[in-house]
């Protein structure tokens, strides 16, 4: 990232490795993202807590085990959905309506409302971007085509506040 000292800043990997985010750090590692993140240049992740992604995986009926290591390209998909592409965003540049691309096959995420109640930690700098850690998994709910490109909305799985993520308008 511009700015940054690259010697001095920690990788995506190095900042999600903490207490609260310890499942979505092991499924990076799992599916070799932490070096995808390394190389991207300016990207933001949202970051579910552990508590999030153990109530996801229990209302699919999964274990933290079957969901890490059952089917591969769903937990890709899965965590991808919270990896955006287009920019190293703060908390304050989100924009409602506005569509950020992820790295779930470059599918758009469109904002409803804002972010601030579901995020337990905001702006948490990493060499590449930015991290924020939140109170929700998100996931692709429905597939349209839009013009040239494939949009997909996404809604909040598990949340103890509001929706944010949400059909585009």
């Amino acid at each position: 990232m511009p700015g940054r000292d690259l010697l001095q800043c920690q990788s995506v990997a190095e900042v999600v490795a903490r207490p609260d985010t310890t499942i979505f750090a092991q499924a990076l590692e799992i599916l070799g993202l932490g070096s995808v993140l390394a190389s991207a240049d300016g990207s933001t992740v949202l970051v579910p807590t552990d508590q999030a992604l153990l109530q996801y995986a229990n209302d699919a009926g999964l274990s933290i085990e079957e969901l890490t290591t059952t089917d591969v390209d769903e937990l890709r998909s899965l965590i991808a959905s919270h990896i955006i592409l287009n920019g190293a965003f703060k908390l304050d540049d989100f924009v409602i309506g506005e569509e950020y691309v992820t790295l779930n096959d470059n599918k758009i995420l469109t904002l409803k409302s804002s972010i601030e109640p579901i995020v337990v930690q905001a702006d948490l700098p990493a060499c590449s971007g930015e991290v924020h850690i939140v109170d929700y998994v998100v996931r692709p709910q429905t597939l349209t085509q839009g013009t040239g490109s494939t949009t997909v909305s996404y809604i909040p799985v598990y949340q103890h506040h509001t929706t944010a993520w949400d059909e585009p308008a």
